[in-house]
């Protein structure tokens, strides 16, 4: 009797498994044709869709919590741009991979032309697929207690409308890494961290797409879904900077708002800035500063066409040096 049910346990085991097997890569393919179809134009600078075997040996993301947790102070950010002969008092960067400087090289970032346009040393802490929340993370881990002699007189974080919709996604981005999101949420007005234990199960393409969909329905509610963002996104944002001026005493916060024409859902209430500018933070719309917003496809964008090229920087980093004095 024992042996049967075991034989029967095996069987049922065996099915379900091989059931969800299938399931998954079916997911997978489909979220590959996506991909290949979405990118087509695209395919010969961007990293090729990884193969099913691939995916589940992939390492995290920096974007996801797990990522942050193994790799501590080791997180791959550009190359800091340093020159003991200068005077000035540094500069640090926060954003995702526009700050980061995506597809561009060493020389063509906005780190290293800020750094030989002001004559102050950089400290870029930029990263791809990350936002508001992995700046808050970073300063809170004490990632850069070694600029405590270097007395940073501002800190600018690159914004766009997607770090908004990056504060509440469980899953970001869908492909290229295997953990979850690092998330902040409200507690009784207080900012927690999320923290999630590091499960296998987050690899697969059948949770990653159930989370989702999960994230899309939370979307469905678009008044209070940009109300929650607003809401956390004040509370980083204010956390960031009451932090830097602990540390830092002095420091200016400043937020460029880098804008595009192609900026897909508008995330932002309409005093979004209005409020982080009373609350003693510098916005700058690059719109204002050129004339216009920038496109996709354009000269505006690198190769990939949705990140900013190295002439984008060239127009807009004299004319941010000169409005802030730098």
């Amino acid at each position: 009797m024992i042996k049967k049910l075991i034989k029967i346990f095996i069987i049922n085991l065996t099915i379900i498994f091989t059931v969800f097997v299938i399931a998954d890569y079916s997911i997978y393919l489909k979220l590959k044709y996506n991909y290949n179809k979405e990118h087509e134009k695209f395919l010969t600078v961007l990293p090729p869709f990884p193969t099913y075997i691939e995916k589940y040996k992939m390492g995290y993301l920096a974007s996801s919590i797990q990522y942050f947790k193994k790799c501590g102070k080791n997180l791959g950010f550009r190359k800091f741009n340093i020159n003991d002969k200068f005077k000035k008092s540094p500069i640090i960067i926060f954003g995702c991979s526009y700050a980061y400087g995506d597809l561009l090289n060493e020389y063509q970032t906005i780190n290293y032309k800020l750094h030989q346009l002001t004559k102050r040393n950089i400290f870029n802490f930029g990263l791809c697929a990350c936002g508001i929340q992995h700046m808050l993370y970073i300063i809170n881990q004490k990632f850069f207690g070694f600029l405590d002699n270097q007395k940073p007189e501002y800190a600018i974080y690159i914004y766009i409308p997607s770090h908004l919709f990056r504060l509440q996604s469980k899953i970001f981005p869908m492909i290229q890494n295997n953990g979850i999101n690092l998330q902040y949420f409200l507690d009784n007005g207080k900012l927690k961290l999320k923290n999630y234990s590091n499960n296998i199960l987050y690899n697969t393409f059948f949770l990653r797409s159930l989370y989702s969909i999960i994230d899309e329905i939370n979307r469905k509610n678009f008044t209070q879904y940009k109300y929650k963002s607003f809401m956390l996104a004040n509370e980083i944002f204010l956390e960031s900077k009451r932090l830097l001026e602990q540390d830092y005493p002095g420091i200016k916060f400043v937020i460029i708002n880098f804008q595009t024409i192609n900026d897909g859902p508008d995330y932002e209430l309409p005093f979004f800035f209005n409020v982080l500018e009373k609350e003693g933070f510098i916005v700058i719309n690059t719109e204002d500063l050129i004339g216009r917003k920038f496109e996709y496809n354009t000269k505006d964008m690198a190769e990939d066409c949705c990140h900013p090229s190295e002439s984008t920087w060239d127009t807009l980093l004299p004319l941010i040096v000169k409005k802030l004095k730098l």
